[in-house]
């Protein structure tokens, strides 16, 4: 009689629940990092050239953009519409103040707006004739709708480079 071999299966416990455990962290991570997203808008002040009219680009989270046309009673599609983008790209120009160092209130020119991945860019410029000096920015954008709305500008001009961080309607330093 010949003997007949033995196989052994063996069945490492991480190869059979290994998919399951990241699929489960993976959706807990992704729910805690939109369940705990603060509600920010990025806004840049630059200068690309001497001359130049200064460019500010303003970015928001789509949810937010969301947030703000269900407080104006507008469907979440008419985000594709070009008349939505409009006035968002107003709206953030209204919110938008910008004071030169001799006190003079400088007005921003909207230009327009896109989507892009999760966000909506909004494109302004300042006409290149101010004389250099520092400028004060603040924003109100979205703190009619969202109390804990926090607005970060940036200044990053050949004369002036500076952080600020705008919620509610004070501004500080950004940390």
């Amino acid at each position: 009689m010949s003997k007949k071999p033995k196989v052994t299966l063996r069945v490492n416990v991480i190869d059979r629940i290994g998919p399951m455990l990241r699929f489960v962290a993976l959706v807990l991570l992704s729910a805690h990092a939109n369940g705990h997203r603060q509600h920010e808008s990025w806004i840049t002040l630059s200068q690309p050239s001497v001359g130049a009219p200064i460019e500010v680009i303003h970015r928001v989270h789509l949810g937010d953009i969301v947030t703000l046309l269900d407080h104006w009673s507008l469907p979440d599609q008419s985000l594709d519409n070009l008349e939505t983008l409009a006035r968002l790209t107003l709206y953030a120009t209204d919110r938008l103040t910008v004071i030169h160092a001799n006190g003079d209130r400088i007005l921003p020119n909207p230009i327009g707006a896109e989507i892009q991945d999760d966000y909506l860019f909004i494109y302004m410029t300042i006409a290149s004739d101010l004389a250099p000096g520092p400028i004060t920015c603040t924003s109100e954008f979205l703190h009619d709708v969202l109390p804990d709305q926090v607005n970060l500008i940036e200044i990053d001009l050949p004369w002036q480079r500076s952080s600020h961080r705008i919620q509610g309607k004070s501004m500080s330093n950004a940390p």
